[in-house]
């Protein structure tokens, strides 16, 4: 059901006095609608600002800071306000398709594009925002070791630690693996990421594109990206062949990978419960 506001506000907006909404699938966060005015379609998500504050603002501002690369799609953005006591963004519908090896030797070479094109002189952003429904810590630092420790790792093992969903041992090997980062890291610059990029936050259509929706933006090691890809099953291998090609990687990626995916199994693991445990204890007993 859309709050009546929503809908006042939507008929003012596109001035038209009906409107009729489909349900369509938002993820746990939001509720999502598609509707059409005119023989376009357009997608609303909202949810209750109080819930999650300014989440929406934050996805606006990802969307914004891609599309500002000119490297890769990303949608319109419609409309994006608070109304009453809801967040709402309207974005045009675009429908994911069939796609095929020119389709993800696009999307491999446009990513690598991005982050090549883009840099900054420090790693993380100007504020905190959000991974899924849980706050990211985006306070800046010109190391990406520190960074990628006291942002990314300490806050959700915090998390994990006060819930009882790790125990000492489990801790014992975080602490090992947390010093011995700086050996396995390489040096790198900062670069734009899209912080979340899983087979759900990115839209296959073969006249726009790869789009990429629902960021967690911030500055980064490009290989966070690619690592993330891999979390639920990875993409096509075009698509990883695509990328190297523009963007080569340094030898060990497919080690570091397992590394840098400890950030979003531990926030998995704070959210969802001990289903995202195994993995979890299998990489930092292998790489403590």
């Amino acid at each position: 059901m859309i709050p009546e506001t929503i809908q006042i506000r939507l008929q003012n907006f596109f001035k038209t006095s009906k409107l009729s909404f489909q349900s369509v699938t938002g993820g746990s966060i939001n509720s999502a609608f598609a509707f059409e005015i005119s023989h376009r379609k357009y997608f609303l998500k909202f949810n209750h600002h109080k819930h999650y504050p300014d989440i929406i603002t934050f996805e606006v501002e990802g969307l914004k800071a891609i599309a500002d690369t000119n490297q890769i799609n990303t949608p319109k953005i419609v409309l994006s306000e608070i109304v009453d006591d809801y967040e709402i963004l309207v974005l045009p519908f675009i429908a994911n398709e069939q796609v095929g090896k020119a389709f993800w030797e696009k999307f491999g070479s446009q990513l690598a594009a991005m982050h090549k094109e883009s840099t900054a002189d420090a790693f993380g952003w100007y504020q905190d925002n959000y991974l899924g429904s849980l706050k990211q810590h985006n306070t800046q630092d010109e190391s990406w070791t520190n960074f990628w420790i006291n942002q990314r790792i300490k806050p959700q093992l915090k998390l994990a630690i006060d819930s009882g969903s790790l125990n000492k041992n489990d801790i014992a090997l975080f602490e090992k693996l947390l010093k011995e980062a700086d050996n396995i890291f390489p040096k790198v610059r900062p670069c734009l990421v899209h912080g979340d990029l899983w087979s759900g936050n990115f839209i296959a259509n073969n006249a726009f594109g790869p789009t990429l929706i629902d960021p967690a933006i911030h500055y980064s090691h490009f290989e966070t990206d690619l690592a993330f890809t891999y979390l639920f099953g990875g993409f096509d291998s075009t698509f990883y062949k695509s990328y190297e090609e523009s963007n080569a990687l340094e030898h060990g990626f497919i080690n570091r990978k397992e590394i840098y995916n400890l950030y979003p199994l531990l926030l998995h693991l704070n959210l969802f419960g001990s289903a995202y445990y195994t993995p979890i204890k299998r990489t930092i007993s292998r790489f403590s």
